[in-house]
């Protein structure tokens, strides 16, 4: 015999005590002629069936499992005491009493609502916490008031409980109206409708024949009510107390749904687990067993204290831990063996693919190696297709050596060595960034200009903006500038550039002062700027007494640009 069947028939022994003893009270009180014997007898029976209801309740709230339904249950014991509480008040008064008629006409609060909140249980059964109840138990429950109203009112139409010519209206002398029989048949279709719902809801396992379990007390109760109604003295001598009985035989009802399974409770839970494929133990706080599954193994003391100590205990491919619980710890165990063979694999392959990424690494440093290499060398080979006439031009000037253009060819090598300089410059600039800034430009003819000094020829640089430009933009104007100057350079006096830029366009603006030969009142290098300059270039000569000033302003926009870097 199991532990909760154990409990259940001591349970039920203690309870059979508990009727029998009442019962007996109440017969000694009967036959007794000792009135403080059946006053004390009296009481005693009242105090059990009060520690019956409240010992009931209290297991209730303990083992149903449904939160709405404990309190409907819990509702129904506060009637069931409510009334016994009635009960014993009303028999210490007289008979003729106008209070002890209404605290009989009270009775039939509990009466008529008791059968009301077992329908409403029975609508929550198998049902979530956030079930609301359907609109038709709002009528359910008007018709309830509306008919306890109508025994309370009695007094003033003798509906239910008629009187006839009596002086004195008691609960001894009266005969039932039709409105006792609306109550009785209102109470018996809302037990009906509960026995209906908890069929339908139930998921009763291994036999249908327990689902029929809480018809028993159902039927008995109906049978004593119709006894009760037909006055039989058999039944009053033995069983005269309605309330006891009434309120014995829904709490046996109600046990019975628990456990036959139509009310969801938590019992029978050391079976399931003990039937459960869990590696588990329940466990007390010293450690002890108090439970086991079939699947349970043997565990190693000092692992299981460490468990319940730290939560988790690991040993080799075995893994142990531990929950607190109330009362106690629960322990499970559980097999890690392929987790660690996962976990080896895993490990392998991590060194795997650092042996791999190391690899790839280095294959990628090698192509960006490859590709710096690869850039450096056509950045070199343009470079040199670039210069290649410049080169060719100082060649040329070293080839012919003349004493007397000796400082000319000089002085032109020199322009032409730092105009070579500056632009391999811009061209690594231009390799990082496609954007540079516009001093680089500043900085390019100032050098050029400077150089040109030692020659005697005076100058200065002026830029009037800032920021960055196109690259292109800038390798256009200093190319546009080394030409004008190379053209000018053997009769240049002065010159003074100015480095401005309008709306995205790069504008250079030169002053040459020369001294030139005439051929036919103009200058000689005319007919050579004509064929340097295209339509950007504007250009114009101005006669000062024995020089010739000439103005040039050179624009190029970033379309320009464009084009000339995909030619």
């Amino acid at each position: 015999m199991g532990r909760e069947r154990i409990r259940k028939v001591a349970l039920v022994t203690i309870w059979i005590l508990a009727v029998a003893a009442a019962v007996i009270f109440r017969h000694v009180a009967r036959l007794t002629t000792n009135l403080k014997l059946s006053v004390w007898l009296s009481d005693g029976r009242t105090a059990i069936y009060f520690i019956t209801y409240i010992v009931w309740g209290i297991l209730l709230r303990r083992h149903v499992v449904v939160r709405t339904v404990k309190r409907w249950l819990s509702a129904i014991v506060f009637l069931m005491l409510f009334w016994m509480i009635v009960r014993t008040v009303k028999f210490r008064l007289p008979n003729t009493s106008v209070w002890g008629r209404y605290l009989w006409y009270s009775y039939y609060l509990p009466m008529i609502f008791i059968p009301l909140f077992c329908l409403y249980t029975s609508l929550h059964i198998r049902k979530s916490e956030d079930y609301r109840l359907p609109l038709w138990s709002v009528f359910a429950a008007g018709i309830s008031t509306a008919l306890f109203v109508l025994v309370m009112t009695n007094d003033v139409h003798q509906a239910v409980f008629s009187f006839g010519e009596e002086t004195f209206w008691s609960d001894d002398q009266y005969h039932y109206s039709w409105g006792y029989y609306i109550v009785m048949i209102w109470v018996a279709v809302c037990m009906c409708m509960t026995l209906l719902f908890m069929m339908r809801g139930a998921k009763v396992p291994h036999s249908k024949k327990r689902k029929l379990l809480p018809f028993v007390p159902i039927i008995l109760i109906g049978i004593y009510a119709i006894s009760y109604i037909a006055k039989i003295q058999v039944l009053r001598l033995i069983a005269g107390d309605m309330t006891s009985v009434i309120c014995q035989l829904v709490m046996i009802s109600i046990t019975c749904c628990m456990w036959s399974g139509l009310i969801p409770v938590n019992t029978g839970y050391e079976q399931f687990f003990n039937g459960s494929t869990l590696n588990a133990q329940i466990r007390r706080n010293d450690a002890s067993i108090l439970a086991s599954s079939h699947n349970s193994s043997l565990l190693s003391e000092q692992m299981v204290r460490q468990a319940m100590q730290t939560g988790c205990c690991t040993e080799k491919n075995v893994r142990v831990k531990a929950g607190a619980i109330k009362g106690g710890f629960v322990v499970w165990q559980e097999d890690i063996s392929l987790l660690n063979t996962l976990l080896e694999s895993l490990q392998k392959s991590e060194k795997e693919l650092e042996v791999s990424n190391a690899l790839l690494k280095a294959e990628n440093e090698i192509e960006e190696k490859q590709a710096k290499i690869a850039a450096q060398t056509q950045l070199y080979d343009r470079i040199e297709a670039d210069m290649k006439k410049t080169i060719q031009q100082i060649a040329s000037e070293l080839s012919e050596k003349k004493e007397n253009t000796a400082r000319e060819q000089l002085f032109k090598i020199s322009v032409i060595g730092t105009y070579m300089k500056r632009r391999c410059n811009l061209l690594f600039l231009g390799q990082k960034n496609d954007q540079i800034l516009l001093d680089e430009l500043l900085f390019c003819i100032r050098e050029s200009v400077d150089n040109m000094k030692w020659a005697g020829v005076d100058g200065d640089v002026f830029c009037t903006k800032e920021g960055k430009v196109p690259f292109l933009l800038v390798l256009q104007m200093y190319d546009c500038f080394e030409q004008i100057i190379e053209l000018f350079l053997k009769t240049m006096e002065t010159i003074f550039v100015r480095i401005s830029t309008d709306n995205g366009n790069l504008a250079l603006r030169m002053m040459i002062a020369q001294g030139l030969e005439k051929k036919n009142g103009q200058p000689v290098m005319i007919e050579q700027v004509h064929a340097v300059f295209d339509e950007n270039t504007i250009y114009k000569v101005i006669m000062e007494e024995d020089e010739w000033i000439i103005h040039v302003e050179k624009y190029v926009s970033k379309s320009q640009s464009s084009d000339q870097g995909r030619r």
